[in-house]
């Protein structure tokens, strides 16, 4: 818990402003996951989409995998992405 705060308030997030709004979405995405619902974060560019979830990940101690999704990118690579993670979970599940 200690190493958390430390990196929330002087590390990475020390000008990360932390809303009532942010907050709600950090609820929000905590419980999709939870409930295994995909969870997908939309806005236009600049708005704080990856300084929340990064913030969010510091925050629960959890491992982020962030993708931008825009119009270049084929279902291939997002497929290749998803089996990442896939081997990635099954192999912290044989720990």
């Amino acid at each position: 818990k200690d190493a958390i705060t430390k990196e929330l308030c002087e590390g990475e997030f020390k000008h990360y402003v932390l809303t009532y709004d942010n907050i709600l979405k950090m609820v929000n995405i905590i419980l999709n996951v939870r409930s295994n619902l995909p969870t997908v974060l939309m806005g236009e560019t600049g708005c704080g989409k990856t300084a929340l979830i990064k913030c969010l990940a510091c925050a629960t101690n959890t491992e982020l995998e962030a993708v931008d999704i825009h119009g270049g990118i084929d279902k291939a690579r997002i497929h290749k992405i998803v089996e990442k993670c896939k081997k990635k979970l099954k192999s912290m599940e044989n720990m």
